[in-house]
């Protein structure tokens, strides 16, 4: 991880090795149309709810011998928002029904 203080530094922190680079000035602009276009899901994700509790997503690794792995989307721990399985499909709002197998990066909303 390597953070960028120029325009040209990304391009260039990456062929040195960093797997995610992050730029302020494009974070940061990128938060700040969020907050335009939905300012009340920002405000729940980073100061928290109207009842004062704090939402947060956690990724989450299905690994060999997890107690996830084998089994359904209904039995993680907090609601799954998506899954990205092992392969790099992406799926968006899965099913109660569907299978976790290790390597599978499961989404979850936390409070």
């Amino acid at each position: 991880m390597a953070r960028a203080s120029e325009p040209e530094a990304p391009e260039r922190l990456e062929r040195a090795g960093a797997d995610h680079v992050v730029s302020p000035f494009v974070t940061s602009g990128g938060h700040m149309a969020r907050m335009a276009l939905d300012p009340d899901v920002v405000d729940a994700l980073e100061s928290g709810s109207s009842a004062g509790q704090a939402l947060a997503l956690e990724e989450r690794l299905v690994e060999h011998g997890s107690p996830l792995a084998g089994g359904t989307v209904a039995e993680a721990p907090a609601p799954v928002l998506a899954v990205r399985r092992a392969h790099g499909d992406v799926i968006a709002s899965p099913g109660a029904d569907l299978t976790l197998a290790p390597g599978d990066v499961i989404l979850l909303l936390r409070e």
